[in-house]
């Protein structure tokens, strides 16, 4: 692969990787604010928020990720993050917006 090739690809995972974590932060953002609404006994509408917040809305921001993440090469996959980790957001989100999600 020539060296320009290389670095296009380098770029790519990198972007790719960036926008994953933008993705992680937006999900556990969600979390955190549905967590004080229940707590503050504040109403809130879940959907028009999770698809305000969420990059790709409430019935693509899973499958997006699971995608993206499946696509990083297992040795550069981020030590900060897990695949198992994303299924436990995914419950958390689940049981506070009371939303499945894919």
């Amino acid at each position: 692969m020539d060296s320009e090739k290389k670095d296009s690809v380098k770029f790519s995972l990198a972007d790719n990787i960036y926008t994953f974590g933008v993705w992680v932060q937006e999900v556990q953002y969600c979390i955190r604010i549905l967590r004080e609404c229940r707590e503050a006994n504040k109403e809130i509408d879940v959907r028009a928020f999770l698809n305000l917040r969420l990059s790709c809305g409430i019935d693509g921001q899973f499958p997006e990720m699971k995608k993206m993440w499946n696509s990083i090469p297992e040795e550069d996959q981020p030590e900060w993050y897990s695949l198992l980790q994303l299924y436990h957001e995914i419950s958390q989100l689940e049981e506070l917006a009371q939303i499945p999600f894919g």
